[in-house]
């Protein structure tokens, strides 16, 4: 699950067989028209991103022009603008149950950057919620570093171009959402399938769901 949910939207299917992948719900116009994005891969629950830009988009810095993208070093400043390019769409405007997503070599990126300015804190504790982020103290938290003052969660599973890409998520406006919880089956009935032996299945339904594109931004095309 966790691979297809940070499926990279390029190759991945269109057709609603798979959930949609958050890097596909994280898309804009001009990251489809710039990169190597084709048509309908920046498409999301049947709005057309293919067209022109609109309140579809999300904010997405990348290094792409006419379908070819140059992966850029990575800067701070890259952060710092989509981070205020989604500001304005967060609740409050605040920190409050935002996070920033990517791989564990962005991330040890960004701390070999911000070391400097100490503006990368790896003091911050966490609680996982069904309301999303929380900060919490240390006794009751799990540690992680922050990005002026977002926590920042890794995993290997991020899309890659050189290095990991890097996600802002809005946690008030975008989730996973359960239909029917993880059910996993087995038989061993050799009349249902055909042979001796055990074979299982997992199902699971649900979807990611986002109400705010403007307030989840992306940082690709990184080295």
């Amino acid at each position: 699950m966790n691979r297809n949910i940070l499926a990279d939207a390029d190759g991945s299917a269109t057709d609603g067989s798979i959930i949609t992948p958050l890097d596909r719900i994280i898309s804009s116009y001009s990251e489809v028209s710039e990169t190597e994005l084709t048509t309908n891969e920046g498409d999301v629950y049947g709005l057309d991103r293919d067209a022109a830009a609109s309140w579809t988009d999300s904010n997405v810095s990348h290094g792409g022009s006419s379908g070819t993208e140059t992966d850029r070093t990575l800067t701070l400043s890259m952060i710092d603008d989509v981070i205020a390019e989604c500001e304005p769409y967060w609740d409050g405007g605040g920190r409050k149950n935002k996070a920033i997503l990517t791989g564990y070599d962005t991330a040890k990126r960004i701390a070999q950057l911000e070391r400097p300015k100490e503006v990368y804190t790896p003091d911050a504790y966490i609680e996982f919620t069904v309301n999303g982020i929380k900060v919490r103290g240390k006794e009751a938290g799990i540690p992680v570093a922050t990005f002026d003052g977002i926590p920042i969660l890794r995993s290997n599973n991020v899309p890659k171009d050189t290095i990991s890409r890097i996600y802002i998520l809005d946690l008030d406006h975008i989730s996973l959402e359960v239909l029917k919880p993880i059910t996993y089956v087995e038989t061993s009935d050799p009349f249902i399938q055909n042979k001796f032996g055990t074979e299982g299945v997992f199902s699971w339904i649900g979807e990611i769901w986002c109400d705010r594109f403007m307030a989840q931004g992306k940082v690709r095309g990184l080295k």
